[in-house]
């Protein structure tokens, strides 16, 4: 707050924090490409993915190994990407260095807020209806999304009302090479 001489007390704030991820100012954003922040979460030999593009709503998760989780990272191609820090050396062996990525805090990673953060955010009491309850390491993952955004947007994230989860056999996978030869992805 800064107070003029004669003049009405100003409040000032920060009004918006923007990363690769959660930029939603379509000033900014590409028209025909989407946006989506991921986070990966690790545990026992699991490892939970969930992608979120904020600015049209798209939520998804899922649960899997290496190859699984190569898959979505190719489809989905993320502008950012969420992680545990003690797991910064083992996430880069997995998805390499190729994508913009930020090491949150253990806290953030916490199966029981990230469950309770996805019942709150859509009003529900179980998450059996969207068919991802016994994904362990994706509700962690999709929690951590969720309280990224929170904490960074100010805005309101209603849009966001369902969440999908990932199944590996409804989409097609294709090699780097023909990747880069379609530009499906931006070549380099």
């Amino acid at each position: 707050k800064k107070k003029k001489k004669n003049k009405k007390i100003i409040n000032r704030g920060v009004t918006e924090i923007i990363t690769p991820g959660v930029i939603i100012n379509s000033e900014v954003l590409e028209s025909k490409t989407s946006n989506f922040l991921a986070a990966i979460h690790i545990e026992n030999n699991k490892i939970g993915i969930s992608f979120l593009d904020i600015s049209t709503g798209e939520f998804f998760v899922g649960e899997g190994s290496n190859s699984y989780v190569d898959k979505f990272f190719k489809k989905f191609n993320p502008n950012e990407v969420l992680y545990k820090q003690n797991k910064k050396s083992y996430i880069t062996k997995i998805i390499g260095n190729k994508y913009y990525s930020n090491g949150m805090e253990d806290w953030v990673f916490d199966y029981l807020s990230a469950y309770e953060n996805l019942l709150r955010h859509f009003k529900t009491n179980s998450l059996k209806g969207f068919k991802i309850e016994n994904l362990y390491n994706g509700i962690i993952a999709a929690g951590a999304i969720l309280n990224y955004v929170c904490s960074i947007c100010n805005i309101k994230i209603s849009h966001i009302y369902n969440i999908t989860k990932l199944v590996e056999d409804e989409y097609v996978s294709l090699d780097d090479f023909t990747l880069e030869n379609l530009e499906i992805i931006k070549s380099k």
